[in-house]
């Protein structure tokens, strides 16, 4: 009897065993290793594979000889056309295959690669940034910054959202703080093209500006959309609502208006993955050709280790006609260290 049961456990143990290697994804490397585990995903030119010895690791797609999973996964390309199935890539070639058909790509046309069956939180990608800096000459400053960036896509919409919290604290004189939370909804109607809604609030006690929130929305074109590099440009409107104050506390009276928009978008990997963005949104008022805003956002992120990064960042802020007597430039550099999720 006692022989039987141990018979049965070794069974059950080697049918365990080759269940799990069953499942399990298979990565062949062009120097002829071979290592077995789980497909993460695919960013930034890097395939995020998970083993049992050395935890999650990253390999460079060109050097990717083999890959194959059974999971389902969302891939997509540079012409921004997203397909569902397993995987199974050999040489220069990608089959994404699905009970109905496969799709062959060429690998190098791969943008991203994400499994469709995570949960949201896993599907959130994104950074948070720490910066603190001291100025020391006649007048003594210090400056301390807080911002966190969210993306979330799926095959048929993205969102993304930001948030920047800066605070000058002087030797002399009151602190200063400035605020500003935005987030966009994208809707794809093509490979190139996709609706969006934005909305944002923004507090800059520099300028006086108790409260801007803004609501708006268009229509957007991609014109460059690869591995390292997107290029996208927006054009639409939005509506704000601004409330100022003068110097001495008393507050402006709350104005609404309509806004053009146009906005430029870029991002680049190209170099060693240092990461640099542009953005500049233009907002011409619409009653009135006298006055108008520009929004310049500009960043430089340099990996430290896998997840942690430093930064530095320019913002400026332009305004043609302020309606308190302020400067017209509102602008900053400033200086994180971020933490990659």
């Amino acid at each position: 009897m006692s022989s039987q049961w141990i018979r049965t456990f070794f069974l059950l143990i080697s049918t365990a065993v080759v269940v799990v290697a069953a499942r399990a994804d298979l990565l062949k490397l062009q120097n002829g290793d071979h290592i077995s585990g789980k497909v993460e995903k695919f960013v930034d030119g890097k395939l995020i594979f998970k083993t049992e010895w050395a935890g999650s690791i990253q390999v460079s797609w060109s050097s990717v000889d083999v890959l194959e999973s059974d999971t389902t996964f969302s891939v997509m390309t540079t012409e921004g056309e997203i397909y569902s199935g397993s995987l199974h890539k050999a040489k220069s070639s990608l089959s994404v295959t699905t009970d109905q058909r496969t799709n062959t790509l060429e690998a190098a046309e791969v943008v991203s690669i994400s499994p469709t069956g995570r949960s949201i939180w896993d599907r959130i990608d994104g950074t948070f940034n720490l910066g603190y800096s001291m100025v020391r000459g006649s007048s003594n400053t210090t400056q301390s910054a807080l911002s966190t960036n969210v993306h979330y896509e799926q095959p048929k919409y993205r969102i993304q959202g930001s948030i920047l919290s800066t605070l000058n604290e002087p030797e002399e004189g009151q602190a200063t703080s400035r605020h500003t939370l935005d987030a966009r909804y994208d809707r794809f109607l093509s490979s190139r093209s996709f609706l969006f809604m934005l909305s944002g609030l923004e507090r800059n006690e520099q300028q006086l500006l108790n409260l801007r929130t803004k609501f708006g929305g268009g229509l957007a074109r991609k014109l460059i959309n690869t591995k390292k590099t997107t290029l996208s440009l927006l054009g639409g409107i939005n509506f704000a609502n601004e409330q100022y104050r003068f110097g001495g506390g008393s507050t402006f009276p709350t104005t609404t208006r309509g806004e053009g928009l146009a906005v430029f978008d870029f991002r680049t990997t190209k170099l060693a993955g240092i990461e640099f963005t542009l953005r500049v949104a233009l907002h011409p008022t619409l009653s009135s050709t006298n006055r108008y805003r520009i929004e310049s956002d500009s960043g430089l992120r340099i990996p430290i280790t896998k997840n942690f990064m430093w930064g530095v960042s320019l913002y400026d802020r332009f305004d043609s006609r302020p309606p308190v007597p302020v400067q017209r430039n509102d602008y900053g550099l400033l200086s994180t260290l971020g933490y990659k999720f």
